[in-house]
């Protein structure tokens, strides 16, 4: 090499030792935008599927509670009810009312039942057939994209299908 050659080849060699110290701002900034950008979406996919757990956990809540009814019903040797009153459902004691547990449902929620005294249960440990008789035909709940279908047996027993409107 003679030393015209070096001297083109120098500066060269200085600018990309001090370029390969850092990051560009726009570098940086083109970053930041996808982190953000993921970030939003990963937060949104979370969210709704936080929802969609909440809104099946209610479901799963209304399936305890009729069992857990049954069952207090016979250990206690009192009558008990199933209670669904502004988002919320109670098992109370029948005479003296006493809440023997409580679970909260979500806002969205939805279902055919109306507010009010659902079931009642007996010592035993079985349901009152009156109070089954007196739910709507099919017990219908919605949560996340699905509906479902509730099926409540005398003994306390419940099923759920999936339910399609368009049979």
């Amino acid at each position: 090499m003679d030393a015209g050659t070096l001297k083109h080849q120098m500066p060269a060699a200085h600018a990309l030792a001090k370029r390969s110290g850092g990051f560009t701002l726009l570098e940086i900034l083109i970053v930041v935008a996808i982190i953000g950008i993921v970030g939003s979406m990963v937060a949104l996919n979370a969210r709704s599927a936080l929802q969609r757990g909440e809104e099946r956990s209610a479901i799963k809540s209304f399936q305890q509670s009729i069992l857990q009814g049954a069952t207090s019903a016979s250990a206690k040797g009192v009558q008990t009810e199933l209670v669904y009153s502004k988002g919320e459902l109670q098992i109370r004691e029948l005479v003296s009312k006493k809440v023997l547990s409580k679970q909260d449902l979500p806002e969205d929620f939805y279902t055919n039942l109306k507010e009010g005294q659902l079931l009642i249960f007996t010592p035993p440990g079985k349901i009152d057939a009156a109070s089954l008789a007196a739910l709507p035909d099919p017990v219908v709940m919605k949560a996340a994209d699905k509906t479902y279908q509730m099926e409540i047996s005398l003994i306390g027993e419940s099923r759920l299908e999936v339910y399609d409107a368009q049979d």
